[in-house]
């Protein structure tokens, strides 16, 4: 064997530019006064805050129309998968109105004296 065999030298393709990526950093604006109030805050109350948004979007869609639709529109479907009778359903919503004036009619423990 001689070295000119007949193959050629393999060479692989120049390597293509990627297109620039944004990332986290760059969409950071470090001199933003939130971003330096969020950066010198200790992790734990950090983290309260964190979870304090969670509760706050958590309460905001639990009490919104759009949610309470969606959970009636999901015991209907249940009931017509179920065969439930809708007197069923009336009953359930009327023990849960008297449960919501029950509570409303009932007086902290703090008012009452001794």
């Amino acid at each position: 064997m001689n070295g000119d065999s007949g193959a050629g030298v393999v060479t692989s393709p120049p390597p293509t530019t990627t297109p620039h990526k944004e990332s986290y950093f760059d969409r950071v604006d470090e001199s933003s006064v939130e971003y330096q109030r969020e950066r010198n805050m200790a992790p734990d109350l950090r983290q309260d805050f964190n979870m304090m948004e969670q509760r706050k979007r958590v309460s905001m869609i639990l009490q919104s129309p759009s949610y309470f639709d969606r959970v009636d529109e999901s015991s209907v479907e249940y009931q017509r998968e179920r065969n439930m009778a809708p007197d069923l359903r009336q009953d359930f919503n009327m023990m849960e109105q008297r449960k919501r004036v029950s509570m409303i009619l009932q007086s902290p423990v703090s008012e009452h004296k001794k």
